[in-house]
């Protein structure tokens, strides 16, 4: 049984970390982040799942950690999302917002590793991404950010995170 996390940094060390399971909706200091991928890579039971990046979060580690390169900078749109046995339909973006894609179909370099696409919206863009870290290390998870900037009910994005959540134990 996963124990979710509850972390405001700055972070010193991976003890700073409590419980088996981390949700990331926020972007973080490049020294945060590092304690982060420690964590997830240091024990099987642990799953990190990310869902909200902005460039200053790109780098060699997070590449290594997630099994996916981001790819482009988009304008979100109205999608449709098919997983975990429901369709999601994701709108109401703000116009000045931009998602950052990311794609794991072809690593960029064999030492990443390659995630597994979970899903794609209506037009084949990766939305998220299951990434085992084999070793020691547990699962990393990486989504777009749609679900939480956009207009879902309260009754889908339960649903949404139900899904993620069952995606640390496969």
């Amino acid at each position: 049984m996963s124990t979710a996390a509850k972390v405001i940094g700055p972070l010193t060390s991976t003890d700073d970390i409590k419980g088996s399971l981390l949700v990331v909706m926020a972007s973080m200091p490049l020294p945060d982040m590092d304690v982060v991928i420690k964590w997830v890579r240091s024990d099987r039971g642990r799953c990190l799942v990310w869902s909200s990046f902005d460039t200053k979060s790109l780098n060699r580690e997070l590449y290594t950690t997630f099994g996916v390169a981001a790819t482009d900078i988009r304008t979100p749109v109205n999608s449709t999302v098919s997983v975990f046995g429901q369709t999601f339909v994701l709108d109401g973006f703000a116009a000045w917002e931009s998602h950052l894609t990311f794609d794991g179909r072809v690593p960029q370099r064999p030492e990443w590793g390659q995630a597994v696409v979970v899903a794609t919206d209506q037009r084949d863009i990766d939305v998220l991404h299951r990434h085992a870290l084999g070793g020691l290390g547990g699962v990393a998870l990486i989504a777009s950010p749609f679900a939480e900037k956009s207009k879902l009910s309260d009754e889908a994005l339960e649903a949404w995170y139900k899904g993620l959540f069952s995606l640390c134990s496969q």
